[in-house]
């Protein structure tokens, strides 16, 4: 049973860096290729095969994915979008996702799996065993194929997960009847720094949008129109609130932060309305607000396994001493799936259609650290001067030693951790 294949020509490399001749039989066209493949995949319902540029020529493929797709049909298969990668389908049995090597090299950074082999100072044309170290290695990783983007590797890991643990699928595809969103923080100044502080350091956290993935609670079925119930932090979706005026915008921003200094109704997430009524109950004169309607179902933390399996990749990465390019690029691939996974929950095309799940991690992510620095922020009495999606920057007086200045946050590589981002003098 082969899971992973990189195939030239003459010869092949499967699982284990064997290379071997390609039976002139089975290169006559695109056909008796992918059933040749199929053979190959053996009992395994899925496998990964990337043709190098020698072997994209002898099956005929276009030189580009948009031109000529006729060729791409195959009787007996279908096929998906045609792009550097397709996946192709024979039946309900066998999945063949089929990646071509030159298709890749037209835009390299959208594959960070193989960055150091697509965009290096002369372009390897034939990376037969370094192309199956990397499939080999996020299939360790995961215990599924690699495909696409990362994002579609990574959407692919979460309903595989899923599969696995549930007999009863989420609902993948569904929106709200309402227009509503939740913005990320994106980037913040303090308005009453008049003058720049003469050091600055910033401090970011490790994994912020994985993190918040895995404590987001969602709704795994569709919303229902709740009304102007009572605010339930164990309902999930949305909330039409009306919210009084954010009245320490000296301090940090609004928490309902798509008003952006605003006032007004607006829709937010479960995770931006329990914030808001944590902090009023806490009382320190932060505003109330009134529920006018609601979109919400039952929350569960659907995310918990998945943000718990990439995490331990990126561990698994972070922790190797001197690691080598591949190495490193594959980090940033499994960094860019759960990022750009997010993303695409908020795309109607993609395997997972879900704005509701999309814009809780979001807002999940946000209120998460402004909790944490509203807490520091009365306990020592340090407040940010700036703020950028998922880093802090604080005025400091010292040149370097961070330690001193650490305002109060745990430190260290582990989820949801913090580390020292800069450390500069400004003036």
């Amino acid at each position: 049973m082969t899971q992973s294949l990189v195939v030239s020509w003459p010869g092949y490399a499967e699982s284990g860096g064997r290379i071997f001749d390609v039976p002139g039989a089975a290169v006559t066209d695109l056909g008796t290729f992918l059933a040749w493949c199929a053979v190959k995949a053996d009992q395994d319902p899925e496998m990964t095969v990337v043709v190098t540029d020698d072997m994209h020529r002898v099956l005929g493929l276009p030189e580009a994915p948009g031109q000529a797709r006729e060729l791409l049909d195959v009787e007996g298969w279908t096929h998906g979008p045609a792009g550097p990668w397709i996946t192709y389908r024979r039946g309900n049995h066998t999945r063949i996702h089929l990646g071509v090597w030159s298709w890749m090299a037209r835009r390299p950074h959208d594959h960070p799996l193989f960055l150091p082999l697509l965009a290096g100072p002369v372009r390897d044309h034939q990376p037969c065993s370094p192309i199956l170290t990397q499939l080999e290695a996020w299939r360790a990783l995961t215990d599924l194929p690699y495909r696409g983007i990362p994002g579609i590797a990574g959407t692919a890991l979460l309903r595989a997960l899923q599969g696995r643990r549930k007999p009863r699928q989420p609902l993948w595809h569904w929106t709200t009847p309402i227009v509503a969103s939740e913005p990320e923080i994106g980037s913040w100044r303090c308005p009453g720094i008049d003058a720049q502080p003469e050091f600055r350091q910033s401090w970011d956290t490790n994994r912020a949008y994985l993190a918040a993935a895995g404590c987001a609670e969602v709704c795994t079925d569709r919303l229902v129109n709740t009304g102007p119930i009572p605010f339930d932090p164990t309902r999930a979706g949305w909330w039409l609130i009306d919210a009084d005026p954010w009245t320490l915008p000296h301090l940090l921003p609004d928490p309902v932060y798509q008003r952006r200094g605003k006032t007004g109704v607006v829709w937010a997430t479960t995770p931006t309305v329990k914030l808001l009524d944590d902090l009023h109950s806490e009382g320190r004169g932060v505003p109330g607000y009134t529920v006018l309607d609601s979109w919400t179902g039952p929350g569960r933390r659907l995310f918990r396994g998945w943000a718990g399996c990439l995490n331990n990749a990126c561990l698994d990465l972070i922790g190797r001493t001197e690691p080598t390019p591949l190495e490193k690029a594959l980090l940033y691939a499994v960094k860019d799936s759960y990022r750009q996974a997010i993303g695409l929950m908020n795309h109607e095309h993609g395997s997972i259609y879900r704005p509701d799940w999309h814009y809780a991690i979001i807002a999940q992510a946000r209120a998460t650290m402004w909790r944490k620095l509203w807490t520091i922020g009365h306990n020592v009495k340090r407040w940010p001067i700036a703020i950028s999606t998922d880093a802090v920057t604080y005025a400091s007086v010292y040149a370097d030693n961070a330690d001193n200045e650490n305002p109060g946050f745990p430190i260290g590589t582990g989820l949801g951790q913090w580390k020292i981002k800069q450390n500069v003098r400004i003036r």
